[in-house]
């Protein structure tokens, strides 16, 4: 199943646990390329079936899929 490229948004209060959030997202099935402290979000790709297993971890505001912009 091919992946899709998310970004995973962290509630202000779980900032400071970004990188325990970070390894909660790869035991679901993600591959995480960035953690961005400043912005509390995590960048990486998942396969679909397991974007409402990342919305389910502790911590996780929302999970969106990232959009490709060409000009």
């Amino acid at each position: 199943m091919p992946k899709v490229e998310v970004i995973v948004k962290v509630e202000k209060e779980y900032k400071g646990k970004l990188a325990e959030i970070a390894g909660e997202c790869k035991a679901a099935g993600m591959t995480v390329e960035q953690q961005m402290s400043a912005l509390a979000m995590i960048s990486g790709s998942v396969e679909r079936a397991n974007i409402k297993r990342l919305e389910g971890i502790e911590g996780v505001s929302y999970v969106e899929e990232s959009k490709s912009i060409s000009i």
